[in-house]
């Protein structure tokens, strides 16, 4: 009679046991697909402002560019036109980062609208 009821609570204890198991598994899959999740959030985020930037950087860019050559004015420091750049770079600057800054500087600096060692053009 003990070898009767010795089979079917070794099914039971390894049932819940395997139930158990399944369970912390399930868990831990579930914490890792969280996981997953935040980093391609986290991944997401940073394309979408690093593509913001960018568009920052060619918008700004174009409107320079636009300025300087369309309207084919003869550049003075005290004009309207530069405190339109000068606003323009400042307000674009204040969103870029180091390597974009860099591009709007020599892009100022190629233009001749800046020198070095010179506060303003």
């Amino acid at each position: 009679i003990l070898g009767v009821l010795l089979v079917p609570l070794t099914l039971g204890v390894a049932t819940t046991l395997l139930s158990i198991q399944q369970t912390k598994l399930n868990q831990k899959n579930r914490e890792n697909d969280i996981d997953i999740a935040q980093k391609q959030r986290q991944q997401d985020v940073f394309l979408a402002v690093q593509a913001e930037k960018e568009q920052i950087l060619a918008i700004y860019l174009q409107d320079l560019a636009t300025l300087l050559l369309d309207k084919n004015i003869i550049f003075d420091k005290n004009s309207a036109v530069s405190s339109i750049i000068r606003a323009k770079t400042l307000t674009t600057l204040i969103q870029m980062d180091a390597p974009r800054k860099r591009q709007v500087i020599l892009f100022l600096y190629e233009a001749k609208l800046i020198k070095r060692n010179s506060k303003y053009a």
